[in-house]
C-alpha cells in the first residue's frame, strides 16, 4: 500500500562505464536511461537486492563492504576503468579515427584506426605503438592520404593490404604492402595456436619521409643494419606521398607520440639522422580503444541501485540511449501503422489499409478507423459503426485533430473529444447520485442548472464538461463538499448501474470488472464480493473476457474470515502489550471499538494441556526426496500401530513423496515448534493472573480498536517541550495527567488515565485523552526505567527490585501483584516527577483483534427462529444449510457452510440435557426446537483458498462459469504490464456474481434408460472401463456421434462421464458381455446409473485437493480443485465437479451477452474519458524515440560506437583537460589554503594532482 514516492526504484550501476549499458541486465530492456541528480538518494548492492540483508547495502561513500563481494575479475575490470582515466591526459584535441571496420571499439572487432589529420610529406619522425597483451593480428605502420576510408563497414583489409599502406606483423614476421607478405626479421610473442599476443609489445616506428624510408623495432631492439635495410624503402614508397600513423587490430593498444618514449629512437654513431616528435601530434600516450569505456560482460551479475524518493521523467533523466536495432531496422521489420492510447474503445493498433482524400487511412482490429477529412482539414478517429450506418459520418466521429501542413500522417497530440465523450449521465441518475452523497436540494439544483443540457438524442443529461463549464470546477466552488468531485460523479454512475440491474432482473447481483482495456503496466488489485445469506456465489463471464497472456491473470478466492461480517458472538484473539495472546468473545462492535469478553479459567480447573504440533491445516516445511526442505501444509494425520504419519500438500502442487514422519516436518523458517493451546484464558498468562478480580465468576473485558492501535511515547522534561508556566501549570507530568485509576475488569490494561488537563501539553498534543491506557511494558522498558525502578523499589509490597540494570519483567510482576499500591504511587510520586517518559495506548490490545474461525452464539429463543436447516457435510460435521431469518449467529459472522462445534457446545452448556456427538450426527434437527442454548460454530474453511485462475484469450476454456461456496469471495487481478501494443488482447474481464438459488429437494431416479442406434462402420462415441466388475464410462467423444445426439436431444437423461452402464439390450451379466453387446451394429437400449461422487478414470473417488497449475482431465482448463487420492494423476476443476454433482451452473439471465454489452457501453459513456487521446507510430523507430525525448526534455543518443561510446569518450576528454587545469592550479605557489590556513612549502611537493571522479548519477 506504499505510495509511489515511498517505493524504491531499481536500476543497474554502470561500474564498467560500458556504452552498451549493463549486459547482464538486458532482460529488463535493450535500451536504458542515464539519470541525473539522484546519486545522493541511492543505495547500492553487489547483486540483486531481493532477499538480501540490509547490511549488504551501501551508499556512495560507504561502499567498501560491497566491493568485497566483487569477484577478482570484476575488481580487475573496475580498477582498469578507474586507473585508465588518466590515459591520454596530454594536451591537444587530436584523436584516432575509424578508417575501416564496423565499430569504433577494437575490443569488439578487427578494425583500422589512424591519424589522417596528421599526414606529413617531409621530415623525420618517431612514434611508438604499445600493443597490450591479448591484441589479435596487429598490423602497425603508416597509411597515405590516398587510402580509401570506409568507416562503419566491416572489412578484412587493413594497414598494408593495399598500395597506400605499409605495416609490420610480428606474429608472422611479415611486412605488409599491397597485400604482399614480405619478409621481416622480428617476431612478437603469441599464445600457442592463436593470433593473440601473450605479452605486451612496444613497436617503435621511425619514418624518414625525406629519403622515403620506414624502420621498425620490437621493445627497443632495432635490426643490426637498420639504416641500410629499412623495412620499406624508396622502391616501395613513391615520391610525394603524405603519410600518417595507423594500426589494424582487434584488442587494445595506444599510440605514444613522445617526447618521453619508452625506448629511444634509433641512432648510429657518427650519423646525423635525428628523429623528432611527429609534427602537430598530441604529446603522450593515446589509447585507440578508449579503455575508460569498459566492458560490462566482465560482471557476473549486475550491481543494483535502489533509488529512494522521487524519480521524475522531467527532472531526473539526462538522456535515453537507444539500441541500434531501432536505427538499423529495415523495411521488413518496420511497421507503418499507428498505436492509439487513451482513446477509449478506439484505443489499439492500426494498420494502413488504403487512402482517403490523398492521405493514408488506418484501421484497428476492433473496427475503428483513422482517416483524413478533406472539407474540414482534420484527421478523424471513428468508432466501429452500427450495422447499416456509414462510418465516415459526423455521428461516428469519436475525436478529431487539425492536420499539420506538409505532413501526411496523423498528429501525435491535439486530439479533441466531443463533450459527450467526457462523461454523460441522464439527469435523473445524476441528481440521485448527488443526493446519495448528502448534497442539499438547493446545491443540487444549482449544479444541475449549470451542467445539465440537451444531448444529441434530445434528452436532458448532465455533461461533465461542456461549453467551458466543468462539473469538477463547479464542485470545487462548494464551501464544504462531502467528497471529491470524482466520487460525486461516480455516485451518479452507480445509480445508473443499479437501474440497469433492476431492468434486467438481477437487483442483488454484483458486477466485477477491470478497465477495458486494462493498463499495460504492472499492477495488482483486489475486490471483495459478499451476498448475505447465499449458500454459494455463481460467477459468469462476458464472452469478451481475455488477457494478453498468462502473466495477467484473474484469481478468485473463497473461504477465510471476512472481517466486516464479524459481530457479537465472534471469537477473537488479542495480542497483549507483553506479547502474549488471550482469547475472547465479541460483545459489542461500534464506533470503531470492539468490546471483548475475555475467556476466564473455570473455577476448580487448571490450564488446558497444549495440543500436539502439527495439526491439520498447519503451514509447515517438510523434507523432500533429495533432502531439501520445501513449504507444505498438513492435509491428513494417520495413526497406525501407535506411530503417527502426516500427509502433506506441497505448495508447488507436487504429488510425490507426501507421506512424512514427525522428524521430517518442522515449522516454516526452521524456528521452534509453536505452542498450541486448546484455550487461552486470561489466567493462563502469568503476568495477568494477579490483575483479574478475585471473584472467579466476575467478567473481564478488553476494549480494542477496530484498526491499528495508536501508541504514544510522552516525554516530560525541564529542558524540552512547551513552557508550562506560561500556560498556567507547572513543570511536572502531574500538571497535565490529573488522575490515574484502576480497572481490574480490564486486566490487559488495568491502569486508565481517568482525567487529563484541558490545556495542551506533551500528551495532549500527541492525541492522548481521558480513557487511554498506560502501557506498562513500554513504560518500564523506556528511557526512564531506572528512575521509575528506583521510585518503585520497596514500595510495592516490600519487593526489592534490581536497579543495575532494571529488569522490566521483574517490575511488571511487582506492579501487577500490587496494583492498588502502584496506582497510589502514580497519583502521588510519579505525577510529581519533572523528568519522566510514559507510554500510552488507546486499546487494550497491541494490535488489531485477530478473528478466530469460530463463534459462540447465545439463543434465548428457539434455535429454529434463525436456523432453518442443519445437515451433514458428508464427513464428520453438521453444517448450517440455510437460515430462515436474521439472528445472533449471522450477527456473529456465521454463514451457510459453517459447522456446529458440538464438543465445544457441550462444554458451554454443562447443565443442559443434550445428545451425544453420535446422536447429534444422526439427528441434527433435534436441537432446532431447543432454547436457552449457547451454540459453538466453526468455520470449516478458515484459510482463504484460491478456487480458480483465469487468463488468456476469450476462446480459452478457462473463462467458464463456476460456483464459489459460501456468501463471500475475493477477486484478485494482476498483470506484469505486457501487451502494450495489443490493447484488443488485453480487454480484461467482466463478471456477474449472483447468489445461487435455494436448493429444491428432488428425488432423482437411481437409473435411466436411453435408445441409440449404432450404424455400420460408426462408433457410439463412449469409452468404458471396468471398475469393481461394473462398466463405467471414462470419456465421451466429441463430434456427431449417437451418444452426443442423444445428449443434445435429452439433456435430463444425458449420459455423462463416470456414469455406470447397468445393462444393454437386457444383457447385464458381466463387463465383458456388456462390452460385446455394445460392439454390435444395431439399435441399443441402454440402462445407466449416475455415480454418487465424481471419480477418476480408475474409479477412485475424487477429494478436494486444489492444484492451481494442474489441468482438468475432463475439460483441460487450468486450475483444479479435486484430485484422486489413490496415486492417479487425475484432476478435476470446480466447474466439471459441479456439473457432475448438480448439473450446469445456474445463470440468472437468459441473455448475459446483451446485458454485459449494454452495461459496458452505459458505464463507459457515463464515466467518460478524461484523458486526451495520443497517437504514436506503432514501432519504435527514430522519429518516435526522438519525439519521446522531446516530450520529456531528454537528450538522445544511439547505443553505438559513433553515438554513446564517442559521447562518453568526449566527456572523459573534457574532464582530463579539467584535471590538468586543476592540477596546475593546485601547484601554484601559494601560501594560503582555501580555509585561510598557512600552507608549508614542503607540503606543496607531496600534493598529487587529483583525479576527478565523474559519477554517472
Amino acid at each position: 500500500d506504499a505510495k509511489a514516492f515511498e517505493r524504491p526504484k531499481y536500476g543497474a550501476l554502470s561500474v564498467m562505464n560500458d556504452y552498451r549499458g549493463v549486459i547482464s541486465a538486458r532482460q529488463y530492456g535493450d535500451s536504458y536511461l542515464v539519470l541525473k541528480d539522484v546519486r545522493l538518494r541511492c543505495t547500492f548492492a553487489g547483486t540483486d537486492s531481493g532477499g538480501i540483508s540490509s547490511s549488504r547495502l551501501a551508499v556512495l561513500d560507504k561502499y567498501a563492504h560491497v566491493l568485497s563481494e566483487y569477484n577478482d575479475n570484476e575488481l580487475h575490470g573496475v580498477i582498469l576503468v578507474a586507473s585508465n582515466a588518466k590515459a591520454g591526459a596530454a594536451k591537444g584535441t587530436v584523436r584516432p579515427e575509424l578508417l575501416k571496420g564496423a565499430t569504433e571499439d577494437p575490443s569488439m572487432d578487427w578494425i583500422t584506426m589512424g591519424y589522417p589529420q596528421l599526414a606529413q610529406a617531409s621530415g623525420k619522425y618517431y612514434f611508438e605503438v604499445h600493443l597490450i597483451e591479448g591484441a589479435e593480428a596487429p598490423q602497425v605502420g603508416l597509411l597515405s592520404k590516398d587510402f580509401k576510408q570506409q568507416p562503419g563497414a566491416p572489412s578484412t583489409q587493413g594497414v598494408g593490404d593495399c598500395a597506400n599502406g605499409w605495416a609490420v606483423d610480428g606474429q608472422s614476421a611479415i611486412g605488409w604492402h599491397r597485400g604482399e607478405a614480405l619478409p621481416w626479421a622480428q617476431t612478437w610473442p603469441s599464445a600457442e595456436g592463436t593470433r593473440k599476443l601473450s605479452a605486451a609489445v612496444t613497436v617503435g616506428v621511425a619514418v624518414d619521409l625525406d629519403h622515403r624510408c620506414v624502420y621498425f623495432s620490437t621493445d627497443g631492439k632495432w635490426d643490426e643494419k637498420w639504416l641500410e635495410s629499412p623495412a620499406f624503402g624508396k622502391d616501395r614508397i613513391p615520391a610525394g606521398m603524405e603519410l600518417y600513423p595507423a594500426i589494424s587490430l582487434k584488442g587494445r593498444a595506444s599510440f605514444d607520440f613522445g617526447p618521453y618514449w619508452k625506448y629511444k629512437p634509433p641512432t648510429r654513431k657518427g650519423h646525423k639522422t635525428t628523429f623528432n616528435v611527429w609534427r602537430n601530434a598530441p604529446t603522450g600516450a593515446h589509447r585507440v580503444d578508449v579503455p575508460q569505456i569498459g566492458n560490462s560482460e566482465m560482471l557476473s551479475i549486475y550491481k543494483e541501485v535502489q533509488l529512494h524518493g522521487e524519480l521524475s521523467l522531467k527532472r531526473n533523466v539526462q538522456r535515453l540511449v537507444a539500441a541500434r536495432k531501432y536505427r538499423d531496422m529495415n523495411k521488413m521489420q518496420r511497421s507503418f501503422g499507428l498505436r492509439v492510447n487513451k482513446a477509449g474503445d478506439c484505443s489499439g493498433s492500426y494498420k494502413r489499409v488504403g487512402a482517403r482524400c490523398d492521405m493514408p487511412m488506418y484501421r484497428c482490429g476492433n473496427g475503428s478507423v483513422i482517416y483524413f477529412d478533406g472539407p474540414s482539414s482534420q484527421w478523424r478517429m471513428a468508432l466501429k459503426p452500427v450495422e447499416g450506418e456509414d462510418q465516415f459520418t459526423d455521428r461516428a466521429v469519436y475525436c478529431s485533430a487539425p492536420a499539420t501542413a506538409h505532413v501526411n500522417e496523423p498528429p501525435r497530440g491535439g486530439w479533441k473529444l466531443p463533450d459527450e465523450e467526457r462523461g454523460l449521465l441522464p439527469k435523473a441518475f445524476f441528481t440521485k447520485g448527488l443526493q446519495a452523497k448528502g448534497v442539499s436540494k438547493e446545491v443540487v439544483q444549482s449544479i444541475v442548472s449549470k451542467v445539465v443540457h440537451q444531448d444529441a438524442d434530445g434528452k436532458m443529461s448532465a455533461f461533465r464538461r461542456k461549453g467551458g463549464v466543468s462539473f469538477d470546477e463547479e464542485w470545487a466552488k462548494l464551501e464544504d463538499p462531502p467528497c471529491e468531485a470524482q466520487a460525486a460523479w461516480q455516485a451518479g454512475v452507480e445509480q445508473l448501474q443499479e437501474s440497469l440491474m433492476q431492468e434486467f432482473g438481477v437487483p442483488g447481483a454484483h458486477v466485477v470488472e477491470s478497465a477495458h482495456p486494462y493498463e499495460a503496466k504492472g499492477f495488482r488489485w483486489t475486490k471483495e464480493v459478499s451476498i448475505k445469506g447465499a449458500s454459494a456465489l455463481v460467477v459468469h463471464f462476458y464472452e469478451k473476457s481475455c488477457t494478453y497472456d498468462s502473466s495477467t491473470r484473474l484469481c478468485i478466492f473463497s473461504g477465510g474470515l471476512p472481517r466486516d461480517a464479524a459481530g457479537p458472538g465472534a471469537r477473537v484473539e488479542l495480542h497483549t502489550c507483553c506479547s502474549q495472546r488471550v482469547w475472547g468473545t465479541v460483545l459489542e462492535r461500534s464506533a470503531g471499538m470492539w468490546k471483548v469478553l475475555l475467556d476466564r479459567q473455570t473455577p476448580g480447573t487448571t490450564a488446558a494441556p497444549a495440543a500436539e504440533w502439527p495439526q491439520l491445516g498447519d503451514a509447515v516445511q517438510a523434507k523432500y526426496l533429495h533432502g531439501m526442505w520445501f513449504p507444505a501444509k498438513i492435509s491428513a494425520i494417520k495413526v497406525e500401530g501407535g506411530i503417527k504419519t502426516f500427509t502433506v500438500d506441497w505448495d508447488d502442487g507436487d504429488y510425490r513423496d507426501k507421506e512424512k514422519r514427525r522428524e521430517e516436518i518442522q515449522p516454516r523458517g526452521g524456528g521452534p515448534v509453536p505452542e498450541l493451546a486448546a484455550e487461552r484464558n486470561v489466567e493462563d498468562v502469568e503476568v495477568y493472573r494477579q490483575a483479574v478480580p478475585k471473584d472467579a465468576t466476575a467478567q473481564c473485558f478488553a476494549h480494542c480498536k477496530e484498526g491499528p492501535p495508536k501508541r504514544v511515547l510522552v516525554k516530560y522534561g525541564k529542558q524540552e517541550g512547551p513552557k508550562y508556566d506560561e500556560q498556567g501549570f507547572g513543570v511536572t507530568c502531574g500538571d497535565e495527567l490529573l488522575v490515574f485509576s484502576l480497572d481490574r475488569t480490564c486486566p490487559l490494561t488495568p491502569i486508565v488515565l481517568s482525567k487529563i488537563s484541558d490545556k495542551p501539553g506533551p500528551a495532549k498534543v500527541q492525541g492522548v485523552d481521558s480513557g487511554w491506557y498506560l502501557d506498562l511494558v513500554k513504560t518500564f522498558s523506556g528511557p526512564h526505567r531506572e528512575a521509575l525502578g528506583e521510585l518503585l523499589n520497596g514500595r510495592l509490597g516490600g519487593v526489592t527490585l534490581d536497579l543495575c540494570p532494571v529488569k522490566p519483567d521483574q517490575v511488571m510482576e511487582a506492579v501487577m501483584s500490587n496494583l492498588e499500591s502502584f496506582v497510589q504511587l502514580l497519583n502521588t510520586k510519579v505525577r510529581a516527577m519533572d523528568d519522566v517518559t510514559l507510554c500510552f495506548i488507546d486499546s487494550s490490545a497491541a494490535v488489531m483483534p485477530v478473528l478466530l474461525p469460530e463463534a459462540h452464539v447465545q439463543y434465548d429463543a428457539k434455535v429454529s427462529s434463525e436456523i432453518q436447516l442443519l445437515g451433514s457435510d458428508g464427513k464428520n460435521d453438521v453444517v448450517v444449510k440455510a437460515f430462515c431469518s436474521e439472528g445472533p449467529a449471522q450477527a456473529a459472522g456465521v454463514r451457510p457452510g459453517w459447522a456446529v462445534d458440538w464438543p465445544k457446545t457441550l462444554q458451554l452448556n454443562p447443565m443442559a440435557e443434550l445428545p451425544s456427538k453420535e446422536e447429534f450426527m444422526d439427528s441434527p434437527k433435534s436441537i432446532l426446537e431447543k432454547s436457552g442454548l449457547r451454540l459453538a460454530f466453526k468455520n470449516l474453511y478458515p484459510v482463504k483458498t484460491r478456487q480458480c485462475m483465469f487468463y488468456g484469450t476469450k476462446t480459452a476454456r478457462s473463462w467458464r462459469s463456476l460456483e464459489i461456496p459460501g456468501e463471500f469471495c475475493e477477486f484478485e487481478f494482476s498483470s506484469d504490464g505486457d501487451g502494450a501494443s495489443f490493447p484488443h488482447q488485453r480487454w480484461g474481464f467482466w463478471a456477474l456474481v449472483s447468489a445461487k438459488p435455494a436448493e429444491k429437494e428432488e428425488k432423482k431416479a437411481d437409473s435411466f434408460s436411453l435408445e441409440v442406434e449404432k450404424k455400420e462402420g460408426a462408433m457410439l462415441g463412449i469409452t468404458t472401463q471396468e471398475v469393481s466388475g461394473a462398466c463405467m464410462i471414462t470419456s465421451i467423444e466429441p463430434g456427431s456421434t449417437p451418444i452426443q445426439e442423444w445428449n443434445a436431444a435429452h439433456p435430463d437423461k444425458a449420459l455423462k462421464v463416470h456414469d455406470f452402464i447397468l445393462e444393454v439390450n437386457g444383457v447385464k451379466s458381466s463387463y465383458e458381455s456388456i462390452l460385446d453387446e455394445l460392439r454390435k451394429f444395431q439399435k441399443h437400449v441402454i440402462v445407466a446409473k449416475r455415480s454418487k461422487e465424481p471419480m477418476c478414470s480408475s474409479g477412485h473417488i475424487l477429494r478436494p485437493d486444489p492444484r492451481v497449475y494442474n489441468v482438468c482431465d475432463v475439460c483441460r482448463a487450468p486450475g483444479t480443485q479435486f484430485r484422486c487420492q489413490d496415486g492417479c494423476d487425475y484432476d478435476m476443476c470446480v466447474n466439471c465437479f459441479q456439473s457432475f454433482t448438480s448439473g450446469p451452473v445456474h445463470c440468472p439471465l437468459e441473455d448475459l451477452t446483451t446485458f454485459a454489452q449494454k452495461r459496458v457501453q452505459v458505464v463507459s459513456r457515463g464515466e467518460g474519458n478524461q484523458d486526451d487521446p495520443e497517437v504514436e507510430r506503432d514501432s519504435w523507430d527514430e522519429q518516435r524515440l526522438r519525439a519521446l525525448c522531446a516530450k520529456h526534455g531528454w537528450d538522445f543518443e544511439w547505443m553505438t560506437e559513433d553515438g554513446e561510446r564517442r559521447r562518453r569518450a568526449n566527456e572523459r576528454f573534457t574532464e582530463w583537460k579539467l584535471e590538468e587545469s586543476m592540477a596546475s592550479f593546485l601547484h601554484q605557489d601559494t601560501t594560503q589554503m582555501p580555509d585561510s590556513q598557512p600552507l608549508k612549502s614542503e607540503e606543496v611537493e607531496v600534493v598529487a594532482p587529483p583525479v576527478l571522479q565523474r559519477v554517472n548519477s
